[in-house]
């Protein structure tokens, strides 16, 4: 056992004493051209409690992470938000107008304070921030690892079509970023975290703004994704009817002495729905779409993690997947490839 462990600690540092010698010597060669490199995260904080790792003097960060912009700065580095949580625009559960349903798991996004963990004296170190929004879903297979749900707007057939879908992705989410970028204003947000009325009434008059001279925009009043430019409306699917999920996961009971529930859930939502399928151990099925696994022994109520939730991002969609339901530790059903 020792051995095997300080081998794979040795393949460890090997493999990223390799990654940090071509960063490092990307970051020398841009400084060199007198510009300034601009790494993701991962040169200064992988792998953890080496920091700053690959990082060098002078190179700006930009944490797409969960950290906080406070632990660069607090070591001298230029940073830049862009956190996933809050900051790219295909986050499912990111709205400037969160839903606040007794169900809804929605959360303001982009409109933040992006400084707010930096002590003042090191704000001079924040650069901005800069929002994303990635194109993985309108990417079919083999052209990229998942095959994009909405991968029928690829065809150049399909450009306006994929024009409005992805322009009404990106705002208002981009302009309540760059309003807070330029001037966060906290009376803006709501204690509990929500827009006020003066903060939708501002971001709605500057989408309408967009919208009349031609840029593509959300509608205010609506909720736009890649399907749909008003989401629970169903004559505004860009398909003309909801897009098929690509979801294709084959669940396996093989630790769990006793049925597991496959229950239908809705990304966003903690409301749980019909029973999709009961697994015995060594039983077998495919979903489709987000789901939780639940079950019951000897009167002890078992949960696993809501696949959209476990998948970490809106990729859940677009996956196949063949995962393992075992239950080694208490009261939770660990999904495993």
């Amino acid at each position: 056992m020792l051995r095997s462990l300080v081998g794979s600690e040795m393949c460890i540092r090997d493999r990223y004493d390799s990654v940090h010698s071509i960063e490092k010597h990307v970051q020398r060669t841009i400084a060199s051209l007198n510009r300034t490199p601009v790494g993701w995260n991962d040169v200064f904080t992988d792998p953890k409690g080496q920091a700053p790792n690959a990082a060098l003097p002078g190179t700006t960060l930009q944490n797409w992470g969960k950290g906080s912009l406070g632990t660069f700065t607090a070591t001298g580095f230029h940073a830049i938000d862009s956190s996933y949580q809050t900051m790219y625009l295909g986050e499912q559960c990111c709205r400037v107008a969160p839903p606040t349903g007794p169900h809804d798991k929605f959360s303001l996004c982009f409109y933040k304070d992006h400084a707010a963990t930096v002590p003042q004296p090191q704000i001079k170190l924040v650069d901005g921030g800069e929002v994303a929004l990635w194109s993985d879903m309108y990417c079919p297979s083999p052209l990229c690892n998942i095959n994009g749900t909405y991968s029928w707007m690829y065809s150049p057939s399909q450009d306006e079509l994929f024009t409005r879908s992805f322009g009404n992705m990106v705002f208002p989410g981009a302009a309540a970023a760059g309003g807070s970028l330029w001037n966060y204003n906290s009376s803006l947000v709501s204690s509990q975290g929500l827009p006020t009325a003066e903060f939708t009434n501002n971001l709605d008059a500057h989408t309408q703004r967009l919208r009349v001279r031609g840029v593509s925009a959300c509608k205010p009043g609506c909720d736009c994704d890649w399907g749909s430019s008003c989401i629970g409306d169903p004559s505004q699917f860009y398909a003309g009817h909801a897009s098929e999920l690509n979801t294709n996961v084959r669940l396996t009971n093989v630790g769990c002495g006793f049925g597991v529930h496959i229950k239908a859930r809705t990304a966003c939502s903690t409301e749980t729905g019909r029973d999709l399928a009961v697994l015995k151990q060594g039983e077998s099925y495919t979903v489709h779409q987000d789901f939780i696994a639940s079950g019951v022994d000897k009167d002890v109520e078992w949960d696993g993690d809501q696949f959209s939730i476990w998948m970490g991002d809106a990729t859940w969609m677009n996956v196949a997947l063949d995962l393992k339901l075992t239950c080694d530790s208490p009261n939770y059903i660990n999904m495993e490839t």
